[in-house]
């Protein structure tokens, strides 16, 4: 899925390709992005998965008011391997 989020990301392509990275290097090496959007949030709520519980494995954050976000959102992703 991220790696799918990165092909329709005309932005990051752009970036990575201006870095010398093509769509081979991409698959082969499986790098990906993250949206901007709060889609880890919502599979975690329709799978009553607890955040706090998660907090630091995922990288979520909370804010002042007590709602979470994830903090690495609009970001390429590197798998460690």
């Amino acid at each position: 899925m991220a790696i799918r989020n990165l092909l329709d990301s005309k932005k990051s392509l752009k970036y990575l390709e201006s870095r010398g990275i093509d769509k081979n290097s991409i698959e082969k090496f499986g790098i990906g992005y993250s949206k901007k959007s709060d889609d880890l949030l919502e599979f975690l709520e329709k799978n009553f998965i607890n955040f706090n519980r998660c907090k630091t494995r995922l990288e979520l954050v909370s804010s002042k008011d007590g709602k979470f976000f994830a903090r690495l959102r609009d970001r390429i992703t590197f798998p460690i391997q």
